[in-house]
């Protein structure tokens, strides 16, 4: 007899993700303990594992039960995150970097907001530095969002959870998007009419914020050409793109 399937799905890619890994897996477990309903967790390793990482992942395996999926070569965040999604059917799917945090609340609070009929939760965002302590001006606090609000940019961070129907309508994030997978992937879900609603506070994320993040290089390096480079990947794939604007 095959088991039901879970009502929510977590998704940690572990890439890079080492030394913060087990702080993320402890506030997933802790999530996972203040919810009343099923939560399965898979987490993705993104390339080969050297042995911190290999250690590092069986440690919190003693603390938090979770799927391991690994691949000998990198693949990029958009074919990890497809491939863990696929494996496991859920209603619901948070993906989360394996160096960032969850609240305790987090998967109680955004459920209520799923309850009411939302397709994705924007919840709460407070980045953090390296060490862990907030940044100021670091709150992200959410809103209703629609298409045309994603015009300049953005504004849904990565780890708002969605419906795992909308995922198949949509076919996934990307995978040939190299930057942005989550903007592009934002553009498809709100195009289909999905509904974004926000959350209570109770469900925050704490973000960890690196100088040398690939984005962050990126955009340092030559502003103006992040810029125009990123208009120019997603009118690519959205020829309204421009009607936008």
């Amino acid at each position: 007899m095959r088991p039901p399937e879970p009502e929510w799905h977590i998704v940690v890619l572990t890439m890079n993700a080492s030394k913060f890994l087990q702080d993320c897996l402890q506030s997933v477990h802790a999530a996972r303990t203040k919810f009343e309903g099923s939560v399965a967790v898979t987490c993705v390793q993104d390339g080969p594992a050297d042995d911190e990482l290999s250690s590092t992942i069986a440690a919190c395996r003693d603390v938090t039960s979770f799927k391991l999926m690994t691949s000998d070569v990198r693949n990029g965040i958009s074919a990890a995150r497809n491939s863990a999604i696929s494996g496991t059917p859920s209603k619901f799917v948070l993906c989360l970097d394996g160096d960032d945090k969850l609240s305790a609340e987090y998967l109680t609070a955004s459920a209520a907001i799923f309850s009411r009929g939302a397709d994705i939760v924007f919840t709460w965002r407070q980045t953090i530095e390296a060490t862990g302590e907030p940044i100021a001006q670091g709150l992200v606090k959410p809103r209703q969002i629609k298409l045309h609000d994603l015009r300049d940019g953005n504004c849904i961070h990565a780890a708002c959870p969605f419906r795992r129907n909308l995922w198949e309508h949509t076919e996934g994030y990307d995978e040939t998007m190299m930057y942005w997978e989550d903007y592009e992937f934002w553009i498809r879900c709100l195009k289909a009419s999905a509904i974004v609603e926000p959350t209570a506070p109770a469900a925050c994320l704490l973000h960890r914020m690196h100088p040398a993040s690939r984005t962050r290089q990126l955009i340092n390096s030559d502003p103006d050409n992040f810029q125009q480079q990123l208009r120019r990947e997603i009118a690519i794939r959205h020829k309204e793109w421009n009607s936008w604007r």
